[in-house]
């Protein structure tokens, strides 16, 4: 396992974080700098790959370019996640992510392209506020939002928007649900890849014109 708990971490200027574990844990307090630097954490290839993060690029403007984090059982955000103006500076979450705490993504500082995307590759869970806003960049959702623990309220902003299931069984949202797709870049799609969408909330869904 790799920890990095004693304390947030600062990152110097030009100094990129890599951590990628086979076969243990990875855990960081806050991350942060002051100059466009790119985060990427990592924990697949054995039986408890997680990776739990605190909040990234929220204490500098323009601190933090591209986050990354993949853990083959769960990836834990404890904190929001905020990126810089310059291009390329995009929000990946690959495998199954739970909620630590009401988390916002934002990437819309980026108003030079279409960079600034915010993709989950699996599920969303656990009773958290989640607001995504990426500008004029994309969002996908690849896995069930609520899959098995429902949030507790979802806002999604950003150009072109794909999301799986919300729910299943039971629903995947207590709150309100809205979710936007804006004419930032292109033709702003509002993409329900899945079938079944079903909140305890109010539902509401905007595609670009």
């Amino acid at each position: 396992a790799v920890s990095f708990t004693t304390a947030d971490v600062q990152l110097g200027n030009g100094a990129d974080l890599t951590v990628t574990t086979a076969r243990g844990a990875i855990r960081a307090n806050n991350i942060d700098r002051t100059s466009d630097e790119d985060v990427t954490l990592s924990s697949t290839g054995g039986a408890a790959n997680t990776v739990s993060v605190g909040a990234i690029g929220t204490g500098t403007a323009n601190g933090i370019n591209t986050v990354a984090l993949t853990g083959a059982t769960s990836v834990t955000l404890n904190g929001n996640i905020t990126t810089s103006s310059a291009t390329g500076n995009s929000v990946t979450v690959t495998g199954p992510a739970l909620l630590g705490a009401g988390v916002t993504i934002n990437t819309s500082a980026n108003v030079t392209d279409q960079t600034g995307a915010i993709s989950f590759t699996s599920t969303i869970d656990n009773a958290q506020a989640l607001t995504l806003t990426a500008g004029a960049a994309d969002v996908t959702v690849g896995g069930a939002i609520g899959n098995t623990a429902a949030l507790s309220s979802l806002t999604i902003t950003g150009n072109d928007i794909s999301l799986a299931n919300i729910g299943g069984g039971s629903s995947g949202v207590t709150g309100a649900s809205s979710v936007t797709a804006t004419d930032g870049a292109d033709t702003a799609l509002l993409t329900l890849s899945g079938t079944t969408y079903k909140t305890a909330g109010t539902q509401a869904y905007t595609g670009g014109t």
